[in-house]
């Protein structure tokens, strides 16, 4: 790492270079007027064809049996078309949306009971077209057929080559058909599951419709329900989104969604990491928690965000394949723009500025955050009044041997955050050793060591050296303790997009949508600094031109806190303990009538349980723990805004009192709210305080489930009970 570097996380929006069209269903018609809306639908009708209409939620298509006097309905495009099929005699009716920009169409389709014989029903996409003095038809369908007293699903198709077997179907049973296309490729489906793939050149389907006849020219009566469209649309709901998927085999998935296409990084541990990017996909969104994408290759993955729970099913040839299918578990978070400084003044709610060693404050400039530095003389640290290196009182910050300009940025919501993402440049008139970048700081490391490097985390530079620039990125491997350098060529005055993502485990670098490293990694509450600075005490002026950061998304926040009364089966709960040494916490899981526990606020249990005893709920409605020398009773006194309140205690009277929070947060927030302040004073936002008690100044600093606190006076950490 280049000395006195602070440390980033950068994560680039996926393929920001690529500009891709998604595929998205829209709900079309599920028929709920009392007459067919004209502006939805035209149709052609002969020989005894009826004309299409609604009826109970349904439409209709239905013949009463040939009639070769009834005089055909359609557009007048149409006419010398139905004037050359309606030879063959067979009563026939076609629905067809009249709308354009369709790259799907979806319907569920019934044929009732009592169906005749030669019935066929079809979901189809075909070209039309005048050859000489006749009609050629091109194309393919699926639906049903009925001949012989056999009822199967069926595809039909003029010119057009397609291996399947029909597959057998009830009368009276409802089937939901498909078709999608993207120019090239079409796919057909049943009830959601990919049945065939057709690859189709020189093929300009105009006539998409639902249709039905009877080649024994008797009657018929087609239901159809539910009609999607499949449109084009260059931005989707899910842009700016990603999806991290996990399983309980240690397989990983990130899915990384801009301008309307996805790049997916997978884990697998035994095959190592792989990288796709630029991918196209059809969304379908369910409802408001339920949605699914499907690949272009009919891989589907269908997300339930009520639960955070989906699952990924591999389709070979239309079969689904169990060794590539797979549950997940997942959380969604969202880009959003933070700051494009096109304001009058730096928010102060986002931001804290610094400067030492003749470093300037960042200003706004043209739409942009300029940072400028200065030579400076001085061995003296100029630090600015805010929290962002903070230090024993009387201590400095620095390397005060070396003298390098710098001017910072801190983002105020550093621990809010699961991504960042800059936009910015190397200008080519920067001095040797500039460097410009993010970095992530552990100031609890830092005060522990101040000055040293052991307080970053990680890093993603750009860098000017000898006439030359890159950009490098440095990680500290949580698995080997190895530091990771990687290093990618730039060019000055060119404008680059780096970012970061990062969950419970892992860590990944993104280059302008590329990905460039991934790295075993968990968080200490670390805060995000930018830092421009010269290493050799040179002049130097760089931008900030653009920041997103990635948060957990709002409609994928944690479910309100269940009321666990008469059951907390498989609940994770907090439970904050009044006994002789005051409020202590632990996490308790009801799980397969049993009481699992630890002590310490955390999100999930470890494998260290300190109690992991049988309980049931008795005849009285009260939670009885089977402990190893006496039973322990909770009986629930208060149920108010998600707080349990139990009497608990292992006699009668139950003189105790807990409290059960379904959320870590609310656990935190109560019980800072009873620890004793011990008269103690804070100042703006430095978690410095000083306790008259104690006649010493404090940092406070949280670690897993510990609050751990350094003592100016004691140069020294301890742990507060």
């Amino acid at each position: 790492m280049k000395i006195t570097k602070i440390l980033i996380f950068i994560y680039l929006s996926c393929s920001w270079l690529a500009h891709a069209d998604t595929y998205v269903w829209e709900d079309y018609d599920d028929f709920s007027g009392s007459s067919l809306d004209t502006n939805k639908w035209n149709y052609i009708t002969f020989n005894g064809g009826n004309q299409p209409y609604i009826s109970n939620g349904k439409m209709l298509l239905e013949s009463d049996g040939k009639n070769l006097n009834a005089t055909p309905q359609n557009e007048p495009k149409w006419d010398a078309f139905v004037e050359d099929v309606k030879q063959w005699g067979d009563p026939e009716v076609f629905a067809y949306p009249s709308t354009d920009g369709i790259y799907g169409l979806e319907a569920s389709l019934t044929i009732p009971q009592g169906i005749e014989n030669g019935t066929f029903v079809d979901l189809s996409f075909f070209e039309v077209k005048a050859v000489a003095q006749e009609f050629e038809m091109k194309g393919l369908g699926i639906g049903f057929k009925y001949e012989n007293d056999t009822f199967k699903i069926s595809i039909d198709t003029e010119g057009v080559e397609v291996n399947f077997e029909p597959i057998d179907a009830s009368i009276g049973r409802t089937y939901k058909f498909s078709i999608t296309h993207n120019n090239l490729t079409y796919s057909l489906f049943v009830d959601d599951q990919k049945v065939a793939q057709v690859n189709i050149d020189n093929f300009e389907p105009n006539l998409i419709s639902l249709s039905a006849y009877n080649e024994e020219e008797k009657s018929f009566s087609i239901e159809v329900e539910e009609v999607r469209v499949l449109r084009k649309k260059t931005t989707t709901s899910l842009d700016g989104s990603v999806l991290m998927l996990s399983s309980t085999d240690d397989v990983s998935e990130t899915l990384a969604f801009e301008n309307g296409t996805f790049t997916s990084t997978f884990t697998d541990p035994e095959e190592g990491t792989m990288v796709t990017a630029n991918q196209t996909y059809i969304l379908d969104q369910n409802s408001d928690n339920s949605f699914k994408i499907t690949l272009s290759d009919g891989d589907t993955y269908e997300f339930d965000a009520s639960t955070n729970t989906g699952t990924l099913i591999d389709y070979e040839d239309g079969v689904a394949d169990d060794s590539g299918s797979w549950n997940f578990n997942f959380s969604r978070h969202d880009w959003e723009d933070y700051d494009d400084f096109s304001g009058g003044s730096l928010d102060p709610n986002k931001w804290d500025i610094a400067k030492w060693d003749g470093g300037n404050f960042p200003v706004l400039e043209g739409g942009m955050l300029k940072f400028t530095g200065q030579p400076n003389s001085s061995s003296s640290v100029n630090v600015a009044t805010n929290a962002m290196l903070v230090a024993a009182p009387g201590a400095t910050v620095g390397d005060s041997t070396s003298l390098s300009p710098h001017s910072n940025l801190e983002f105020i919501e550093s621990q809010d955050l699961n991504g960042i993402e800059l936009t910015f440049s190397m200008p080519s008139n920067v001095p040797n050793e500039m460097g410009f970048g993010l970095y992530a700081v552990d100031y609890g490391a830092m005060l522990q060591d101040v000055g040293q490097e052991s307080s970053i985390r990680f890093s993603l530079d750009l860098w000017a050296e000898n006439g030359k620039a890159f950009l490098e990125y440095d990680a500290i491997n949580a698995s080997s303790g190895v530091e990771e350098e990687i290093y990618k060529s730039i060019s000055f005055n060119t404008t680059y997009i780096a970012s970061f993502i990062r969950n419970d485990s892992q860590i990944s670098f993104y280059m302008n949508g590329e990905l460039v490293g991934e790295f075993p990694y968990s968080e200490v509450g670390e805060y995000f600094i930018v830092r421009a600075m010269n290493e050799i005490n040179q002049p130097f002026t760089t931008y900030l031109e653009n920041v997103r950061v990635l948060r957990r998304s709002k409609e994928e926040e944690d479910p309100e806190p269940l009321t666990v009364v008469s059951d907390p089966n498989g609940q994770v709960v907090v439970v904050w303990e009044d006994d002789e040494d005051g409020w202590i916490g632990a996490t308790i899981k009801y799980e397969n009538g049993m009481q699992k526990a630890s002590i310490g606020i955390t999100d999930q249990l470890g494998n260290n349980l300190e109690v992991n005893h049988p309980y049931i709920i008795d005849e009285n409605g009260m939670v009885k723990v089977t402990e190893d020398t006496a039973f322990q009773y909770y009986q629930v006194t208060a149920v108010e805004n998600g707080v349990i309140t139990t009497a608990d205690d292992s006699s009668f009277p139950l003189s105790d009192t807990s409290k059960f929070f379904t959320t870590r947060a609310a656990a935190e927030d109560f019980y800072y709210s009873k620890v004793n302040p011990k008269d103690w004073m804070w100042f703006d936002h430095y978690p410095w305080v000083y306790s008259n008690e104690e006649q010493d100044w404090l940092y406070f600093y949280p670690s897993g489930s510990k609050l751990l606190y350094w003592s100016n006076k004691g140069k020294a950490w301890r742990q507060f009970n």
